[in-house]
């Protein structure tokens, strides 16, 4: 990684932290690499002690763990971990349908059209090389559902969710194939949303989330 200046309102170890994060999320720093605070330092050209303190944070996420040696290493993600989030996903998602009933007015609404068209435009136009921005589209989707609950609880409990989706999707080469059908299924979502029938939305997302944890674990 190259070296990046480090200037930001943020704190530097706020900084660190989603410059690692990100270069996890996109398979730079592949599952079982060392994670050395020098060499982190240097490369971020920033002292070890935000290092270390975003380091922290990485662990407490399970983004990194301590190997047999006890040395910090970049975690993997497995089928056993997507078919455990799976039904946690299905209970979140559920409820942040749920919960935007009489929440939704005009401009919601025509952000998270907006948000399910970009998936779609992203789709039509060939994700390959692409995949990271598809995935990136396919979050924001699901997190601005999320938001318009105004529960900051339910979101941080998502983003965690997604987090491990999103690295499984990248490390296991899963997304290509599956797309079309995911984009299919988000219009469904949007368009009931878009009528208010909440009860349709969260049937809608129901068979969207299993389909993906399904669709993930084909390989």
């Amino acid at each position: 990684m190259r070296k990046l200046p480090v200037v930001s309102k943020d704190t530097l170890s706020d900084k660190a932290y989603l410059i690692i994060k990100e270069a996890i999320i996109s398979n730079q720093y592949k599952p079982g690499d060392l994670l050395i605070e020098e060499e982190l330092a240097e490369q971020l050209a920033i002292s070890r002690t935000p290092i270390r303190d975003a380091l922290k944070r990485l662990q407490y996420e399970k983004i990194v763990t301590l190997n047999a040696n006890k040395k910090l290493v970049v975690s993997s993600v497995t089928k056993e971990d997507i078919a455990a989030v799976t039904p946690v996903r299905e209970n979140l998602e559920l409820l942040a349908v749920q919960m935007i009933k009489g929440r939704m007015d005009k401009a919601r609404k025509k952000q998270l059209n907006k948000l399910c068209q970009k998936c779609e435009n992203l789709v039509k136009s060939g994700i390959e090389g692409s995949e990271l921005e598809y995935l990136d589209a396919d979050v924001a989707f699901h997190m601005f559902i999320a938001e318009c609950t105004d529960n900051s609880f339910l979101c941080d409990m998502l983003e965690r969710v997604h987090l491990v989706t999103k690295r499984y999707h990248i490390l296991a080469g899963t997304i290509n194939a599956h797309t079309a059908e995911a984009v299919a299924e988000h219009n469904r979502i949007t368009d009931f949303i878009l009528q208010d029938d909440y009860d349709m939305a969260i049937e809608a997302m129901r068979t969207h989330i299993n389909g993906v944890g399904e669709r993930m674990l084909i390989r």
